[in-house]
């Protein structure tokens, strides 16, 4: 896993589910985000488990990457 920036905050999460072209993960705190297909690793799908990193400032989800330890 990349280091961490001052301004960002990571998190892990579990894709719950991906309907059309919309994802449902669950974060490590078991709140939902919903994001875009598009911005899942490509070959992401459902159970697999990200490491999400989140804008400081905004709170923004603005990477994702395989947790391969989960």
């Amino acid at each position: 896993m990349a280091k961490k920036k001052e301004h960002e905050n990571q998190s892990t999460a579990f894709i719950d589910r991906i309907e059309d072209d919309m994802a449902v993960l669950i974060l490590s705190d078991e709140t939902y985000l919903n994001v875009s297909r598009k911005q899942l690793p490509t070959a992401a799908k459902e159970g697999d488990h990200l490491h999400v990193t989140f804008d400081a400032k905004t709170g923004e989800a603005t990477g994702f990457a395989p947790d391969d330890e989960a």
